[in-house]
C-alpha cells in the first residue's frame, strides 16, 4: 500500500507539474490554448516551428523524385550550357569571321552590301566543298574561317591518307566554288542588274587564282598526284604575276610554295614523308589530270566568251 501511495503521489505530482509548465507556455489571456508552433518535449525545452508533418508531395516516392531532380537538374543545365558553348565555338565564330568579312569587302573593296555578301557566300561554298570530301574520307576538320582579303580556311585536325586523298580534297573546294560562279550566271537570266555577272566574274577568278599549282593553294596540292614538277611551273607563274600586279599576298604565297616545295622534293615534309605516300596509279593520274586541266579551261572559256564578263574583267 504505501508503494501504491507513493506511485499516486508521484504521479499527481507529476501531473501537477506538467501543468503548471504547460500554463507558463501559453499566452495569458487565451485560456489556456495551447499554441500550435510550441512544442514541449520531456526534457523541459521549448522548440519553436517544429518538423512539419508530412506532405504528400515531399514525402514518399514524390519526395525521393524531388531530391534527385535537385541533384541532377544543375549538372544537366551545366551541360547544356557546356554544349551550346561548343556549338558557338564552333559555328559562331564562321559566323562571325563572315560578318567581319562582309564588312571589310563591302567597305574596304566598296563592293556594295549586295554584293559582299554574295562573295561570302560563294567563299563559304567553296570551302565547304573542301569540308564535305574531308569528312566523306575520315579526316576531321573544323568549321570554315573567314579572313578578310585572304578568303578563307578549313583546319585539317587528321591527315590524308594518301597524296590522292590530297588531291581530291583540294579539287572538291574548285569544283563547287566553280559551280556557284556558274549558278550566278543563271540567275543573271532571271534577274536584271549587274549584280550576277559581277558575282559570277569574283567566283570564278577566285577558283582559277586557287587552281595555280603551289602550295598552299589547291592547286598545288591536285598536282601533287598528277606531276610534282608542275609546282616549279606554278612558282613561275606566281613570281611573273608578282611582277606584274606586285602585292605583298603574292608574295608571302610564293614565299610559302617555294618552302614546302623543296621540303618536299626532299622527303623532309612531315605530313607527307610517309612510305607510299605518292603511291598514285595511272588512271587515277590521268583522272585527276583530266578534272584539274579541264576545270581551268571551263573557268576561262566562261570568262572569255561572256561578253560582260569580259568587259568587267
Amino acid at each position: 500500500m504505501q508503494t501504491g501511495g507513493t506511485c499516486m503521489a508521484s504521479e499527481h505530482e507529476t501531473s501537477t507539474g506538467y501543468q503548471a509548465r504547460t500554463r507558463d507556455l501559453t499566452a495569458p489571456g487565451d485560456g489556456g490554448t495551447r499554441r500550435p508552433d510550441l512544442i514541449y518535449n520531456a526534457y523541459g525545452r521549448v522548440a519553436r516551428d517544429g518538423p512539419p508533418r508530412g506532405d504528400p508531395h515531399t514525402s514518399g516516392w514524390h519526395g525521393r523524385v524531388a531530391r534527385l531532380l535537385a541533384l541532377v537538374g544543375p549538372a544537366v543545365l551545366l551541360l547544356g550550357k557546356l554544349k551550346v558553348l561548343a556549338i558557338f565555338s564552333k559555328v559562331g565564330l564562321t559566323g562571325v569571321s563572315m560578318l567581319v568579312s562582309v564588312w571589310a569587302y563591302a567597305a574596304l573593296w566598296h563592293l556594295g552590301w549586295a554584293a559582299a555578301i554574295g562573295f561570302v557566300v560563294l567563299l563559304f561554298v567553296h570551302e565547304m566543298g573542301h569540308w564535305i570530301v574531308m569528312r566523306l574520307k575520315g579526316v576531321p576538320a573544323s568549321a570554315p574561317l573567314f579572313i578578310p582579303f585572304l578568303g578563307a580556311v578549313i583546319g585539317m585536325k587528321g591527315l590524308p591518307r594518301s597524296v590522292k586523298d590530297e588531291a581530291e580534297i583540294g579539287i572538291a573546294g574548285p569544283i563547287a566554288g566553280t559551280a556557284g560562279a556558274l549558278a550566278c550566271l543563271g540567275l543573271e537570266t532571271l534577274y536584271s542588274g549587274r549584280l550576277w555577272h559581277l558575282l559570277a566574274l569574283l567566283g570564278l577568278y577566285l577558283n582559277l587564282f586557287n587552281l595555280l599549282p603551289v602550295s598552299p593553294l589547291d592547286g598545288g596540292r591536285i598536282v601533287a598526284a598528277i606531276s610534282r614538277w608542275l609546282w616549279i611551273v606554278g612558282l613561275a607563274g606566281l613570281v611573273g604575276l608578282f611582277v606584274l600586279h606586285p602585292n605583298p599576298f603574292l608574295l608571302l604565297i610564293a614565299l610559302i610554295g617555294g618552302v614546302e616545295t623543296m621540303a618536299r622534293f626532299r622527303g623532309r615534309h612531315l605530313t607527307t614523308a610517309r612510305a607510299g605516300y605518292y603511291d598514285v596509279s595511272m588512271p587515277e593520274r590521268v583522272t585527276l589530270a583530266v578534272l584539274y586541266f579541264g576545270l581551268i579551261a571551263l573557268i576561262a572559256v566562261t570568262m572569255l566568251t561572256n561578253p560582260v564578263i569580259r568587259h568587267l574583267f
